[in-house]
């Protein structure tokens, strides 16, 4: 083989680079320029969401919210529904009084870029209120005040993993009436719990097309063809600058194995883990533990160390995520073999003439 030097590595790095940040910037300026909905509103257009009760609310059927038109919301509960009237703003209307409220179940939150510090958008989660529509929490009509103070990410296998605001559904005495997990993005209700008559119930969003993943949605589209553009020059372009084909070998292996770290690591361990499952996710580790392990030997030893700490955390948590998401071990690997793993060289045959007696 030809020497595999430090320019060549380097260029390997920088495509997989692109591979991991280029889609996200891509999906960034898509919504700059409004391609992603920046600011998307339930009234916008033909949204619905599904959520089903459980525990101390089990007796519930599913509750559908849909809107129809640009200022009603209809919700139905079993067999059955009722409208409700809104501005185009999304605050609900009562007795043809604007409240300024919203649904308990979507919370027009306040555009996150607009906020000039991180403690803005908590605040102007505090000044809103939300109207119980359907007695999910208390009485219907009822109103609460809303209170945050902090931001999480919630991994769900039906939502994926979403950033998320924790908030607190306060009555007029200043109590916690429920407590919820909005998406940040939309303002629309993921999960929440409720104390009602004696018993702890819960709510969850099952079912939606309001874009409340649209940025991550959005990388997902632009990814694959980054991925393509990047193949097209390795095949096409970067072939025909090397002649050596052991050393063609040697770098599409490792452009590939960096893009599946990229892939799996990145995009499906923090972002669409809920596509496949947690049995085929481990699957899918596997798999790319086996790739490792053929091709480059006893570097497999980080994504094996992967699943077994991700396997006794899951045994503890009853859950194999967030836990493979915190250990982007097949990216490790990938750059600790492009970085520090040596590669025997090939003697070059000597010109006619010069060889040794």
């Amino acid at each position: 083989m030809s020497n595999f030097d430090r320019r060549q590595r380097n260029q390997i790095f920088f495509l997989v680079i692109a591979l991991g940040l280029l889609p996200g910037g891509l999906s960034f300026l898509s919504s700059r320029v409004n391609i992603s909905p920046r600011d998307p509103q339930f009234l916008d257009s033909d949204y619905r969401a599904e959520f089903t009760a459980a525990k101390g609310l089990a007796e519930r059927d599913p509750i559908i919210m849909r809107s129809q038109g640009r200022q009603k919301i209809m919700i139905s509960e079993g067999a059955s529904e009722q409208g409700f009237e809104f501005t185009p703003e999304g605050s609900y209307i009562k007795d043809k009084i604007d409240t300024g409220t919203y649904p308990v179940l979507w919370v027009r939150f306040p555009p996150q870029e607009k906020m000039s510090r991180r403690n803005d958008f908590g605040e102007r989660i505090n000044r809103l209120k939300a109207t119980d529509l359907t007695g999910l929490v208390g009485p219907r009509g009822k109103v609460y005040s809303l209170h945050n103070e902090t931001t999480t990410i919630l991994w769900s296998w039906t939502l994926g993993s979403q950033f998320s605001h924790p908030v607190e559904l306060i009555d007029e005495q200043g109590r916690t009436a429920a407590s919820g997990i909005y998406d940040t993005t939309c303002g629309l209700l993921e999960e929440m719990s409720v104390y009602k008559d004696g018993a702890l119930g819960t709510i969850s969003l099952v079912e939606t097309n309001f874009p409340m993943s649209r940025n991550r949605n959005f990388t997902l589209v632009y990814a694959p063809i980054v991925a393509g553009l990047i193949l097209l020059y390795h095949f096409i372009w970067r072939r025909k600058k090397i002649p050596d084909p052991a050393l063609f070998r040697l770098e599409t292996d490792l452009l590939l194995l960096g893009m599946l770290a990229v892939f799996i690591d990145e995009y499906l361990d923090i972002w669409f883990f809920h596509l496949t499952g947690p049995a085929l996710l481990i699957v899918i580790h596997l798999f790319a533990a086996g790739l490792v392990l053929w091709r480059f030997g006893l570097w497999v030893i980080f994504p094996l160390f992967e699943l077994f700490w991700a396997g006794n955390f899951a045994i503890a948590s009853r859950d194999i995520n967030p836990q493979l998401a915190f250990c982007p071990a097949l990216i490790i690997t990938w750059f600790a073999i492009l970085a520090f793993k040596s590669f025997p060289k090939r003697r070059e045959k000597k010109e006619d003439g010069k060889n040794s007696e």
